[in-house]
């Protein structure tokens, strides 16, 4: 290591933290390091703003009081596109973060599912991901390259998916298999560059624990949304049959244990170089408990069909052209997420005592409700069901 490097204080170069889990990372990096800086690429006008916003929005999730203003004194915006290479290598130098030694969080990702915006995925989630390890590669005082991936690398695998496995070959979407081509991208740089490497793989994120407040819209709240939506316009009630699979079941895991595990991950630096870990729930639900007790209280329910048939009635093709037919995958695979690895570097983990059983989920998804109704200025749907009325069903 170089004498000119600095080491005075935590330092992070985190990227995506305009996004849920992004926002949720910065808050909580800040947070366990009170005298550390984030360096963040953010691109677009108003970037220091949009920012500010972001944190906001996760400190009100959080349950913190805690001013933005006063977290933001120790966030450096990076004004740059990481899928402008050049503008990136500029903005990053002029950040000054290159005389430091730090860390890295890569997270910023296009999530869409949609096969229309399958170059639009690749490049962000892998030439983004290279032009990023590009840049830093110069940088001596890089630490550790973190990148954030999804469970969801496994694909179309199921039964017990290890966090050793070898890449997938078959994928649901673009974006699953973005983030495998990135995953090895990430493994060979860092190896190149002589850097630590670690791989999180969450599943799909919900909530905060403490409030039960999510600012996201995708995953089980987009479905939820759609559901919700389709159901005011219809202003009934309706039944939506998807095929079913015996034991298929759903993986949901609140924003805050998948932190908590990542930065202890990260603190405890004692791991070898390229591990993945995956930021799961040990105690998924299956998709059938999931759909009987939750659907309801948009106003539509999802129920588990024995068949095979494809959806045929006027809501099922509605709902299949909204989107609803980019979400089906997950709700008919049957995946374990073993967690050695996290096991191994943790030993005790949140989800020892935290139980995310169907009556908390409920809660958490009336409280989504709830708050999007309150943004909206909408009225509840007159056939929504409550997560008490579910409760006691």
């Amino acid at each position: 290591m170089s004498k000119t490097l600095v080491s005075d204080q935590p330092r992070l170069l985190l990227t995506g933290a305009t996004g849920y889990l992004g926002s949720h990372i910065l808050r909580s990096w800040l947070s366990r390091n009170s005298t550390g800086v984030v360096y963040c690429p953010v691109r677009g006008e108003n970037a220091p703003e949009r920012l500010k916003n972001a944190v906001v929005v996760a400190l009100r999730d959080a349950g913190e009081h805690v001013l933005a203003d006063d977290l933001m004194q120790r966030v450096k915006v990076i004004h740059a596109d990481i899928l402008v290479k050049e503008q990136l290598e500029r903005e990053v130098e002029n950040s000054g973060i290159s005389k430091y030694c730090y860390e890295v969080i890569h997270g910023a990702a296009n999530l869409s599912f949609k096969e229309e915006d399958r170059e639009a995925v690749i490049e962000a989630n892998v030439s983004g991901t290279s032009n990023l390890l590009e840049v830093i590669s110069r940088h001596k005082g890089v630490q550790a390259f973190n990148y954030v991936s999804t469970a969801y690398v496994a694909g179309t695998r199921e039964g017990v998916i290890r966090e050793t496995d070898s890449p997938a070959t078959s994928f649901n979407n673009a974006y699953e298999e973005s983030k495998s081509l990135a995953e090895c991208l990430v493994r060979k740089a860092a190896a190149e560059m002589g850097v630590k490497s670690r791989v999180f793989r969450p599943s799909i994120i919900i909530g905060h624990t403490r409030t039960l407040l999510s600012s996201s819209s995708s995953g089980l709240y987009k479905v939820v949304e759609m559901l919700y939506r389709q159901g005011m316009a219809r202003s009934t009630k309706g039944r939506l049959a998807v095929p079913y699979r015996m034991n298929a079941n759903i993986n949901l895991i609140p924003v805050d244990i998948v932190i908590d595990e990542m930065l202890e991950i990260m603190a405890s630096g004692n791991d070898k170089s390229g591990m993945a870990y995956h930021l799961t729930n040990e105690r998924p639900l299956s998709v059938e408990d999931v759909l009987f007790g939750v659907t309801p209280m948009t106003g539509i329910t999802m129920e588990c069909s024995r068949g095979v048939e494809k959806a045929g009635g006027r809501l099922e093709r509605m709902l299949m052209n909204k989107g609803l037919s980019l979400y089906l995958p997950y709700l008919s695979q049957s995946q374990i997420f073993n967690r050695n690895n996290v096991r191994a570097m943790l030993g005790t983990v949140r989800q020892d005592s935290y139980w995310l059983d169907l009556v908390t989920l409920r809660r958490f998804v009336s409280v989504y409700l709830e708050d999007m109704m309150r943004r909206s200025g909408q009225e509840a749907h007159p056939d929504r069901v409550t997560a008490r009325e579910v409760a006691v069903a």
